[in-house]
């Protein structure tokens, strides 16, 4: 039954596909004509080779795009971080618990993955859909954008941006950047990528959606070795500063001793009250809330709940992984959702064919957000759960 549903929405979307190429494609090719010839691609371009010549043999170099190597480098350097904060620490015995909790979901994430992933999986998928969605999803972005305005010109409208119908349009956009960016054979193609990725997800002052968006294309460039490592690190230090102005515009400070290490302090702090105000069973009605989403029914986010237990405000406060988890289904949510994620990670990390390399990117763009956040983020739920379908239909 999976694989005759997943077939026939799999037909629809190579029409789709088909029929935007024709537009698409050649703007695309036309825009990295256009960059190619510019001085700073030159310039760009010299500054990568130049950074793919240095040869650190350091752990952090070696393979670091791994799903396993990822999640514990995460959970050493935010450690790290939330240690040099300047967030105080008000129940030393629950901050060390959460600390332990941190790195045992991270651990689990790690091995699993692993597990999955230390083999290549033929998988022989036929088909392409990137620019159908591509095309799909930048209409649906900026018409969300003519309705709601740009948010970050003004913090009201963010309440209002990640609507309904951005969900659907947004996951359009980062999986038909990921499947172009696979059949992507050119440099100067995936740098005209990432140009389009931050002009439609910078205005909407969102980190999550910008670092979602660059991993889904470079990721999958890195997978197709059309990019090294190197140089994705090379990459990743002239884009970070771009992800912190997005912070820096939203809280009008531009103190990074604050941006920073400040928020992993928080976030430790936050799990720290979690583990002291919730059972280690959790409270699975607060989990309900989660699922009655999933059918549009509107209810107080996890996340809001969070915040709301641990600092008598309503608002969303980050706790790691495991945080939400935890509250929802107590230890036995941390272990399955971190023994879950673990596989889907692992088994798109291993999958050979377009699909799963397209997938890797995502998850591991989304990975970078849920490790701090937890699982709560409804539209990448949505992401993980079509990864599964996948799967499960034998296509990743």
């Amino acid at each position: 039954m999976i694989s005759i549903f997943a077939s026939l929405v799999l037909g629809f979307l190579e029409r789709a596909d088909n029929a935007a190429q024709w537009l698409v494609k050649p703007l695309l090719r036309k825009a990295a004509r256009t960059f190619e010839q510019s001085i700073f691609f030159r310039a760009l371009a010299r500054f990568l080779e130049w950074a793919d010549r240095r040869n650190p043999r350091t752990f952090f170099l070696s393979n670091f795009l791994a799903p396993w190597k990822l999640v514990l480098l995460y959970f050493f350097f935010y450690t790290l971080l939330a240690l040099a904060s300047p967030v105080p620490t008000f129940n030393m015995a629950a901050w060390k618990a959460g600390i332990a909790l941190f790195g045992f979901s991270s651990l689990l994430i790690a091995a699993s993955a692993y597990y999955f992933g230390r083999k290549p999986r033929e998988v022989k998928a036929k088909g392409s859909f990137g620019y159908g969605l591509l095309l799909i999803g930048i209409i649906g972005l900026l018409v969300n954008y003519s309705w709601i305005g740009f948010p970050i010109l003004g913090a009201a409208n963010r309440a209002f941006y990640h609507n309904v119908g951005w969900m659907v349009f947004f996951n359009s956009f980062i999986i038909g950047l990921a499947m172009v960016a696979v059949r992507t054979k050119k440099v100067s193609e995936i740098f005209a990528l990432i140009g389009l990725a931050l002009l439609l997800n910078f205005p909407s002052g969102f980190r999550t959606d910008l670092v979602v968006s660059l991993a889904a294309i470079l990721v999958p460039a890195w997978k197709n070795r059309l990019l090294s490592g190197k140089k994705i690190v090379a990459l990743g230090a002239l884009l970070l500063p771009i992800v912190i102005l997005v912070k820096v515009v939203l809280i009008s400070s531009g103190d990074l001793g604050f941006i920073i290490p400040a928020r992993a302090g928080f976030t430790l702090y936050t799990l720290e009250n979690v583990l002291l105000k919730t059972p280690i069973w959790g409270q699975p009605r607060l989990a309900l809330n989660l699922l009655l989403q999933l059918i549009g029914v509107r209810v107080i986010q996890i996340g809001a709940v969070a915040g709301e237990a641990t600092v008598n405000l309503p608002r969303f406060y980050t706790s790691t992984f495991a945080g939400p988890l935890w509250i929802g289904f107590g230890w036995l949510g941390v272990l399955g959702g971190s023994l879950v994620f673990g596989w889907l990670l692992g088994r798109t990390y291993s999958s050979t064919s377009p699909w799963g390399k397209g997938f890797y990117g995502l998850l591991f763009g989304i990975a970078l957000i849920w490790m701090e956040t937890g699982p709560l983020q409804i539209y990448f739920l949505g992401t993980a759960l079509l990864a599964a379908l996948l799967i499960a239909a034998k296509k990743l």
